[in-house]
């Protein structure tokens, strides 16, 4: 596909328009973890206090090998119901882009003329921006109780 200048640009703009559509979805999945309250899944001393903070907390520390089952259930649920809420055009585009980025032809997925979509490629594409978020975010100053009293 690089070898006209217009598919080449085309190319690049198809992958600016993903990039950018896999970080919004993401975002929405973030927002959606943040109004979770905590769990206790990392233990209740950590003061975290929404299900986001401890996926994060556990993105950044970890990743807890014990807790990726648990994590993928919560985050696949909320990015399986956004990948299924796109559009089908949308969602062709961005399997077109899934697809250049891993190598395949994407006539292969999507068909011609192009009306399917790959949901499982688009939802690894935006659980890996989530991950993205959740290890370049903020959390809050965590209290970690040492077993010893503090002076006075």
């Amino acid at each position: 596909m690089h070898s006209d200048p217009e598919a080449y640009l085309l190319l690049k703009t198809v992958a600016r328009f993903a990039s950018a559509r896999f970080e919004a979805l993401a975002d929405i999945a973030a927002n959606e973890l943040k109004a979770m309250p905590a769990i206790g899944i990392m233990g209740d001393d950590l003061g975290l206090g929404s299900v986001w903070e401890e996926y994060a907390y556990d993105q950044q520390n970890g990743p807890v090998r014990a807790l990726e089952m648990a994590w993928s259930g919560v985050t696949s649920s909320i990015i399986d119901r956004l990948v299924a809420d796109l559009p089908k055009p949308e969602a062709t585009l961005l399997t077109f882009y899934c697809c250049w980025d891993c190598g395949d032809d994407p006539l292969d997925t999507v068909g011609d003329p192009p009306d399917g979509f790959y949901p499982e490629a688009l939802a690894t594409a935006v659980a890996e921006e989530l991950q993205r978020a959740a290890l370049n975010c903020t959390l809050p100053d965590i209290w970690l109780y040492d077993g010893e009293e503090e002076d006075e």
